[in-house]
């Protein structure tokens, strides 16, 4: 986030957990000489602090049995020396210079000027072996990575993977290493994205200060890079996309469609969703195939742009609400029903849409007939007829549609349809 210089001395400061107004008055100082800003400056060091209390809070050592060993002291169980928890009790193997390779990696640096020094000393600096040591180094290297990039990071960003390698062999399904092993992929990505825009702004320098000739040239080598650039995400999010659709069609096809779930949420997809969807309602869980059409497929249109070619996806909407509908009005959720019907007009209260309704309240008086529940369709007919009265006989253009949709006549064409069953 800093220069190399101000970063040393904030991880030196906070290396023992503490921050003495001595240490303050030494970082406010370095931190005005760079121009920046004190209360900025004083919300970052609170946040590091308290970010390092909550690691060494949660991982705090759960024996004082020091050193390697290949015998577990708690169980007795023979542990790999690479191992730094033993795998039958849990008893986690801690070394007494545990948390202090923040503060050593901090101090040799301070000690140098020469980059390359600096850079041999990041790359060559011991990987920490206890689990507390590594959470604290781990979390003072990633504001090295997420800032700005210069002549260290590529060096940070390889002791980095070091550390999460370390982190996936010796503490396998650790819960506080496991979120550095998960955000690893969106560090990488955002480390390239920075390099990238750092190398073309220099670039783009570079043309200003040069003749108009030379522009032609370099403007191809940039269209080269930003190209090559886009082909590699392009064949990444396929590869990602391929592997995502083999383990959602897995779990569809053994029935594990919470599983299928999970996945579509990382990539949605609008085919899997309707797919997912179609299994729901098939499974007669309109509650959960409700659940994927709003939060967890991809987004969609509202009931009246999918009418339009320019929104709709596929068929997307049409096919999925109409399985959503059908299965409210079976299931007699009959005003939730109302909210996947399609819509003629904008604004499901619009006087236009004055035929939606007719026929919504049609499917649900069909569906009741069907089984036998006359008395029930004319109690809804009676409730829900009103919409006509309301938005209608008493609405705004009512002339265009009372005709047809005036509460008086469509109560009596729908009873209408009660007495032919």
């Amino acid at each position: 986030m800093y220069n190399e210089r101000i970063e040393c001395l904030i991880n030196a400061a906070l290396a023992d957990g503490k921050l003495t107004e001595k240490e303050k008055q030494i970082l406010f100082k370095n931190a005005q000489e760079q121009g920046i800003d004190l209360d900025e400056f004083e919300m970052v060091l609170e946040a590091r602090l308290t970010e390092l209390e909550k690691v060494k809070k949660e991982a705090a050592p759960k024996s004082n049995k020091y050193g390697d060993v290949r015998k577990c002291p708690a169980c007795g169980s023979m542990v790999p020396a690479f191992k730094g928890v033993c795998q039958e009790c849990g008893f986690e193997f801690t070394n007494v210079d545990a948390n202090l390779s923040s503060k050593q990696l901090a101090d040799k640096l301070l000690k140098e000027d020469s980059v390359e020094k600096k850079i041999e000393i990041i790359e060559t600096f011991p990987i920490p072996t206890s689990k507390a040591d590594l959470l604290e180094f781990l979390t003072s290297l990633k504001p090295r990575l997420m800032g700005e990039q210069n002549q260290y990071t590529n060096a940070y960003s390889k002791k980095y993977l070091e550390c999460i390698e370390k982190a996936k062999t010796a503490f396998e399904g650790d819960k506080q290493l496991q979120r550095f092993i998960d955000d690893y992929p969106e560090i990488e990505k955002i480390i390239k994205s920075m390099r990238v825009k750092q190398n073309i702004g220099k670039i783009i320098s570079w043309i200003r200060g040069h003749q108009a000739a030379t522009v032609v040239i370099i403007v191809s080598i940039l269209t080269f890079i930003f190209f090559t650039y886009v082909c590699i995400d392009l064949e990444e999010s396929r590869i990602e996309d391929e592997a995502s659709r083999k383990t959602f069609q897995v779990a569809l096809a053994n029935g594990n469609l919470d599983k299928a779930k999970e996945i579509l949420s990382e990539s949605p997809s609008y085919s899997r969703a309707q797919s997912l969807i179609e299994a729901y309602i098939a499974n007669d869980d309109v509650d959960n195939a409700i659940y994927v059409y709003e939060n967890v497929g991809p987004s969609h249109c509202s009931r009246y742009e999918m009418n339009f070619s320019m929104y709709c996806h596929g068929e997307y909407e049409k096919t999925c609400m109409k399985l959503i509908y059908e299965k409210l009005i079976e299931h007699k959720q009959f005003d939730k029903a109302w909210g996947y019907h399609p819509l003629d007009y904008e604004g499901d209260t619009y006087v236009g849409n004055a035929s939606c309704y007719y026929q919504y309240m049609t499917d649900v008086i069909i569906s009741l007939c069907k089984k036998g529940e006359k008395s029930e369709a004319k109690k809804f007919i009676n409730e829900k007829s009103l919409w006509f009265e309301k938005y209608v006989d008493n609405g705004d253009f009512r002339e265009d549609y009372m005709k047809d949709f005036s509460y008086t006549v469509a109560k009596q064409k729908l009873l209408r349809i009660i007495n032919n069953y």
